[in-house]
């Protein structure tokens, strides 16, 4: 492949690190639930796991895949006391590699593989955490074959309305002022993405798209966040918001436990803005203005929700934790991306 050809698919080498990113696994455990589903699965990876429990392996019709079958609880079967009980044997051969990559993904561009972090685990937003470095990126990107598969591709053109597109350089030149700005100078993610939250929408209201989240039934922990991310868009007129179910409490619990002195929640937003910018899977389903408009109505999200926590008692870094967890799960969604696409771009 001509490098020219290479860069209009993306490349995946130099691993490319966003300024400030950390992690560290503190063994919290949200994500060995079903917050979300833990898959898609592989077919080699599906024979291993039947022939340790023959009912673990089920079918998601939401991802159309294969994936680990959670217990009556909502936890993972192999997640045990001291953590998950099939990441040592057989030197982590048993375990899923979705289990192994997260919270890590990849996004090839013409620069090189972007490593991005999901935020929907309080070990990606809270404690002590080293600096992401490319090696130790590698190794949890990497797969049993040896390869390094990108999540998602940016080519030479990327999506700045939906009528328009603008060279990778181009966009670069507004991208980096904004991460300067979230990083460097800690500017409100407001300011930096100057768009007004709940912008119009092509079809539908917003009130319809809440009703809709407040009556899905995945059986999973998924429609609670679906359902607090609704009441916090049904509370936009200023009205009170009900918290409702919180399946994950524990987990957040736990990590509350573990730092004991509250951190910035507003560091932890920006970098979570910035996170959602870095990473360009907006470019599957939306623009960069698009991006800007969802963005902004997020962060109201994020706030609102957070904000309702705290009227609970709860600590207000941990509420912005799992506000964070709720807005980044949703947002990921096939929901949240159905939603982007109708966003106006005013």
């Amino acid at each position: 492949m001509t490098d020219d050809a290479a860069s209009s698919r993306g490349l995946i080498e130099p691993l490319l690190i966003r300024s400030g990113a950390r992690y560290h696994c503190f063994g919290d455990g949200l994500c060995c639930t079903d917050v979300h589903a833990i898959g898609a699965l592989e077919d080699d990876e599906v024979e291993r796991l039947k022939v340790l429990q023959p009912e673990v392996v089920g079918y998601s019709d939401l991802i159309e895949a294969n994936i680990l079958r959670m217990r009556t609880d909502g936890t993972c079967p192999f997640l045990g006391d001291a953590g998950c009980i099939i990441h040592e044997p057989m030197d982590g051969l048993l375990k899923p590699h979705p289990c192994w990559r997260f919270p890590f993904g990849l996004t090839a561009t013409p620069d090189g593989g972007r490593v991005t972090t999901e935020h929907r685990c309080p070990c990606r937003t809270m404690g002590e955490r080293p600096p992401i470095e490319a090696d130790g990126a590698v190794d949890e990107l990497r797969e049993r074959d040896g390869r390094i598969r990108p999540n998602h591709r940016v080519g030479d053109e990327v999506p700045f309305r939906r009528d328009e597109t603008i060279p990778f350089a181009d966009y670069l030149a507004i991208e980096g002022p904004m991460l300067r700005a979230l990083l460097e100078d800690g500017a409100s993610p407001e300011s930096v993405l100057a768009r007004e939250p709940f912008p119009d929408l092509i079809e539908g209201t917003w009130g319809a798209i809440a009703g809709g989240m407040q009556v899905v039934k995945t059986d999973s922990r998924f429609d609670a966040a679906l359902v607090l991310l609704a009441n916090a868009i049904q509370a936009r007129d200023g009205g009170p918001m009900e918290v409702g179910e919180r399946p994950w409490r524990e987990n957040f619990d736990r990590a509350e436990a573990r730092v004991p002195e509250p951190e910035d929640p507003e560091a932890m937003i920006r970098d979570w803005v910035a996170d959602s910018i870095w990473c360009l899977y907006w470019t599957a389903f939306g623009s960069f203005e698009q991006l800007r408009s969802e963005l902004a109505t997020r962060v109201w999200i994020l706030r609102r929700i957070a904000q309702a926590l705290e009227a609970t008692g709860t600590r207000p870094d941990v509420a912005v934790a799992e506000g964070l967890m709720v807005v980044d799960l949703v947002g990921t969604s096939e929901w949240w991306e159905g939603v982007t696409a109708r966003l106006s771009e005013g």
